[in-house]
């Protein structure tokens, strides 16, 4: 029985009727302000825990990625720089392999971290083939971008 219709019953009695059976009708509970139960409040700790650790998961992954292409940027313009050298160089024969232990200071500062390394191959007399290759370590792996062109002398 809803609150509506026993009030509306409760109206319709006859005094007497009301003096009888009071209880019935006077003791009506509000059930709009009776609150939560704990198996309500334990369910809605337990689901938004796990939506903050999903939420946390997920953020923490996005960084770890945005990391990762910060380094390949870097790593991608060392070796662009590099490559621009080499190809800008206008003795032909002075372009030779370099060790990635000489670690030039031209690299600068932001590049703390990197290692670059030449490696010139001859194809013929008048054409080499030129691989500048970049190393750093993330979590303890060695990672590498390798850049390849060649240089013809002509």
């Amino acid at each position: 029985m809803c609150i509506a219709d026993a009030i509306h019953s409760y109206l319709a009695l006859t005094s007497q009727e009301k003096n009888k059976a009071p209880e019935k009708f006077l003791i009506l509970k509000d059930r709009s302000h009776q609150g939560f139960s704990l198996l309500e409040v334990l369910l809605t700790v337990v689901l938004l825990t796990v939506g903050s650790i999903a939420l946390m998961r997920a953020l923490s992954l996005g960084v770890f990625a945005d990391t990762l292409i910060e380094n390949n940027v870097i790593a991608l313009n060392l070796a662009r720089e590099k490559m621009e050298e080499i190809q800008n160089e206008s003795v032909f024969s002075s372009i030779v392999d370099e060790n990635r232990n000489s670690n030039e200071a031209g690299l600068g500062t932001f590049s703390q971290g990197y290692d670059r390394e030449v490696n010139v191959t001859d194809i013929a007399s008048d054409l080499k083939q030129i691989e500048v290759s970049v190393f750093w370590t993330v979590k303890g792996q060695e990672i590498s971008l390798d850049l390849a062109s060649y240089k013809a002398d002509y």
